[in-house]
């Protein structure tokens, strides 16, 4: 069926046209008969084809806007989800440091304690 369609193109642009007959398709050899005479087709069949690919060209243009919108889309969720990132590590970033301050104040304190703690044993001794 395939190559007859095609053919079948190729004998519309020579000036050809499906004749009135009848169009038989057999579905499960893929075979089909048509005939085609020399001539243009009638109004009607203009008519469809210009409705036909104005169809498909509002078809297209909207599947092409859903594929543009969810570009846009995946581009603004990845921007936010880096720009989330870049402040889960700077909040981290700066937890980690006052983590080490805290750390370094303990140490400080502890090595107070340890001294007033050796001056006291020594008093007492």
């Amino acid at each position: 069926m395939y190559a007859a369609f095609n053919e079948a193109v190729q004998h519309a642009r020579n000036g050809y046209t499906f004749s009135d007959g009848p169009i038989e398709i057999i579905e499960s050899s893929g075979w089909c008969w048509f005939t085609m005479v020399q001539g243009s087709p009638n109004d009607f069949a203009i008519q469809a084809a210009k409705a036909s690919v104005e169809r498909s060209l509002a078809e297209e243009a909207a599947q092409y806007k859903k594929d543009v919108e969810a570009a846009a889309k995946a581009i603004f969720e990845e921007a936010k989800r880096a720009e989330l990132e870049r402040d889960v590590a700077a909040a981290t970033a700066a937890l980690d440091e006052q983590i080490a301050k805290l750390k370094r104040d303990a140490a400080v304190q502890l090595a107070q304690l340890q001294d007033a703690a050796a001056i006291e044993l020594a008093r007492l001794k």
